[in-house]
């Protein structure tokens, strides 16, 4: 997972991780290692709003990214997106 955020984000991972020092501390697991903390990040710093642009444009996760997760993870934008 370390790899694909250096490998996705560059030095950007220090944002992304800043205050993270457990796994826990990602916040919600919505599978394929797509963690509430990254949503976030993508959602804040590159402007991403939909459950299609994270998993297919942003991280490429929708190649192995459970089907059965994304009514969870659209809901988790929306409410993020509300605030």
């Amino acid at each position: 997972m370390i790899q694909r955020y250096a490998h996705n984000y560059g030095t950007s991972i220090f944002t992304l991780l800043q205050d993270v020092y457990a796994l826990a501390d990602l916040g919600q697991d919505f599978g394929a290692q797509l963690y509430q903390r990254e949503v976030e990040y993508l959602m804040e710093h590159e402007f991403a709003y939909t459950a299609e642009d994270i998993l297919w444009r942003r991280t490429k996760l929708g190649l192995r990214f459970p089907s059965s997760a994304i009514a969870a993870l659209d809901a988790m934008i929306k409410k993020n997106a509300a605030s």
